[in-house]
């Protein structure tokens, strides 16, 4: 029986030694061999786990590994902010929008017990592994930005009085009283508290861009949208020009 062209080339992909080489069973006139369909569900379950594992890799390399390895070429000092963008959720899409910003978290470089870490308010005021931090982010993009004429010592005192805040659960009211803290509030105070230094602009939140967000600030809030709340944000921390950038996003 003469193969059709398609069989044929089928024929010449099954490995030799196949069991199903020399199978002829078939359907009918028209139709291939049924050893075609077992010859694709085995190669199916042989290598859709290596295709699987080069996606996986492929994707790593494009979007993760230039980052984790920029790790390398940052040199971290205390005292340093690092600015990200978190996965997006209503919170963080909140931030984003009515700051007009990519950023939605910040926190401040620490050494603690010898490695480094993010001093941050994120759920609580909290220690995180600097690495940890850097690849949560979204594509695993932040930058760091640093105080100029920031001393060593100086920059001590500025985490001895962040330190005073952890524990302190996070505020989605964005409220400037102390009681709970955010992302920005907790850099902002250790700078004012610590060596009188005022980073970022305090701003309305009415001269925002509250508008398209107004359900989700009300749900937060609990209440009205409250316009003549002050806050200061990550963004305008990055505009800040007693700030300068050390490592941008790649």
């Amino acid at each position: 029986r003469v193969a059709t062209a398609a069989q044929f080339l089928t024929l010449r992909l099954i490995p030799i030694g196949s069991t199903q080489v020399g199978c002829n069973d078939s359907d009918g006139p028209g139709h291939a061999p049924r050893y075609l369909d077992v010859s694709c569900k085995t190669m199916k379950k042989k290598y859709l786990p290596i295709v699987f594992a080069l996606v996986f890799i492929v994707t790593l390399s494009v979007f993760l590994l230039p980052n984790m390895l920029s790790m390398f070429l940052y040199s971290p000092e205390e005292g340093d902010i690092v600015f990200q963008s978190l996965p997006h959720n209503e919170l963080v899409d909140t931030i984003e929008g009515v700051t007009n910003s990519p950023y939605s978290h910040c926190g401040l470089v620490v050494k603690d017990d010898g490695k480094w870490c993010v001093l941050e308010a994120l759920g609580s005021v909290k220690l995180t592994p600097l690495k940890s931090w850097a690849i949560r982010g979204r594509d695993a993009q932040f930058e760091v930005y640093r105080v100029n004429g920031l001393t060593n010592d100086k920059a001590k005192e500025v985490i001895a009085a962040a330190y005073k805040y952890i524990g302190r659960k996070y505020d989605s009211k964005y409220k400037l009283d102390n009681d709970d803290i955010y992302c920005s509030e907790l850099v902002y105070l250790g700078y004012k508290d610590a060596i009188g230094v005022n980073l970022g602009k305090l701003e309305r939140l009415g001269d925002l861009n509250w508008a398209p967000y107004q359900q989700s600030i009300m749900h937060y809030e609990g209440g009205p949208v409250p316009m003549d709340r002050l806050m200061v944000t990550p963004y305008s921390m990055t505009r800040d020009k007693q700030l300068k950038l050390i490592r941008g996003k790649l």
